[in-house]
């Protein structure tokens, strides 16, 4: 394939940049680290608890791009079959994997779990939680021997509830907690309130996003929240519905949560680790909000907007938690009943005039929009998630300003990924994959984009069909006068 000097110039200046700062670096945690998770704008953590490597083909299907925790790992054999599936992981910073430490099928190391929950005494019972300054010693040992790599730290359900007893002599001590958190680069927890068999706890799902709450508060803003979902009937009781857990992730997401995890484990009557594989219904809802969260990632990691938006519940004892993104020439307002009980939300955006229509993202429904107004109802823990065209009342030629890239997903990907972009009019637009050299490689796309979402699929393989090199790649598209590049990863 021909080269073309100035266009290859252009491309190593942008392979440079995207290479060293990511996309969108200045809103994206994960931008310092060169083998960290991506920070391409399209990309959002959904990670999974302790899985066998064997069914990462299986839960990559369902929308998860990370394995938190090896059992007993990394081992050479595990990192090998997740390298087959193209399934990255969070692990265990042990000798095998210091041995591929240049190797980007690991994201992220990790300490070991739960260390603000008391500890096994050797005796048969428990004593007191590890000291927060052995957590950040660890941290620093960890950064010492890989500074390209975040730290991950998982903490316990005190994160949002004050009383649990299984923290012990810290019980009610919530704030050891910044100074847990003084010990990592991404920090999570888990809480399972269906799943709970404390009376405070058990039932109130709104303790989940309460958790992501405090931790957004006690963290850095160049550090990242995630956290843990549940999806089982741990211990034989009454597990959650696929609406339950539609709530708990949406309620996550929008108090600040940037990474999704699932815990998929059954303990009784009999053990099965991979219990949300033998469950086809809430399979299918975990898939389901999954896809959605990769399709809405870029405005997801877009800033928040935070001024001339008001929401009002009609029900004071049920309030209206909201998130508000303004991309793409649109207005997103995702929006969560946060009590068990209905109520209705009216919201107001002063930037917004004349009659509009929401889209409810899913629901195959629309809501008018008057002068920049709408109420909706909500059942108990609802969740609705709109989209309102900025530009629909105008007339004559408006569009928003220019096309947008979202980026691709899944990146890294093995075997293939799906370029996504926007368009404000229908023009003629080419996407083109080079190699980190500037040299092209593949044409993908050639033909007049439609107005709004478009997006084009890689296969991995050059234009004669041949597989493309491991590692990164730059992708244009151009549409009229206008460019955007982006950077993949391809794992062989």
């Amino acid at each position: 394939m021909n080269r073309h000097p100035v266009l290859t110039v252009v491309l190593l200046a942008a392979a440079t940049l995207l290479s060293t700062y990511g996309i969108a670096a200045e809103t994206s945690p994960y931008a310092s680290w060169s083998n960290g998770p991506s920070s391409d704008p399209g990309y959002f953590p959904i990670g999974v608890w302790l899985q066998s490597p064997n069914n990462a083909e299986k839960y990559k299907a369902a929308g998860i791009n990370l394995y938190i925790g090896l059992w007993q790992g990394p081992t050479e054999e595990q990192l090998s079959v997740l390298r087959e599936a193209g399934m990255r992981t969070v692990c265990n910073q042990n000798a095998v994997g210091l041995k591929y430490i240049d190797d980007p099928i690991i994201a992220a190391w990790m300490h070991d779990d739960e260390p603000d929950n008391a500890q096994p005494d050797g005796d048969g019972g428990y004593g007191p939680p590890i000291e927060p300054s052995v957590i950040q010693n660890d941290y620093y040992a960890m950064k010492e021997k890989d500074p390209s790599r975040p730290v991950y730290l998982n903490l316990g359900q005190g994160v949002a509830y004050d009383n649990y007893i299984g923290r012990g002599v810290r019980r009610n001590h919530p704030e050891d907690y910044p100074e847990y958190i003084k010990g990592t680069d991404i920090v999570s927890f888990d809480i399972y309130p269906v799943n709970s068999t404390y009376d405070e706890v058990s039932g109130n799902l709104w303790y989940v996003p309460y958790g992501v709450d405090r931790l957004v508060n006690w963290s850095s803003e160049n550090q990242a929240v995630w956290n843990f979902i549940e999806t089982t009937n741990i211990h034989n009781t009454t597990g959650p519905t696929p609406a339950q857990i539609r709530s708990e992730i949406w309620m996550s997401i929008i108090h600040g949560s940037r990474g999704i995890l699932y815990f998929v484990h059954v303990f009784e009557p009999a053990f099965n680790e991979d219990g949300l594989l033998d469950d086809p219904e809430m399979l299918e809802t975990v898939t389901t909000v999954n896809n959605r969260i990769h399709e809405l990632a870029p405005v997801i990691n877009s800033p928040n907007v935070t001024e001339g938006i008001t929401a009002v519940s009609n029900d004071t004892n049920i309030p209206v938690a909201v998130m508000v993104k303004r991309y793409g020439g649109s207005t997103y307002l995702f929006a969560a009943a946060m009590r068990d009980g209905a109520t209705d939300g009216t919201f107001t955006f002063n930037w917004l005039s004349g009659n509009n229509t929401a889209e409810v993202i899913g629901e195959d429904r629309t809501v008018t929009v008057l002068d920049g107004s709408f109420t909706d109802g909500f059942d108990p823990y609802d969740v609705h998630l709109y989209r309102i065209d900025e530009t629909s009342t105008s007339t004559g030629e408006e569009y928003p300003d220019a096309f947008r890239l979202l980026g691709c997903r899944p990146n890294p990907f093995n075997p293939s990924t799906v370029i996504t972009w926007t368009m404000p009019r229908e023009s003629r637009t080419t996407v083109t994959v080079y190699d980190i050299t500037g040299r092209s490689i593949a044409e993908l796309y050639n033909r007049y984009a439609d107005i709004g979402m478009n997006s084009v699929i890689w296969d991995g393989c050059d234009s004669s069909g041949r597989p493309a090199a491991s590692g990164i790649h730059v992708y244009s598209i151009t549409a009229g006068s206008s460019t955007a590049f982006g950077k993949m990863t391809l794992l062989r």
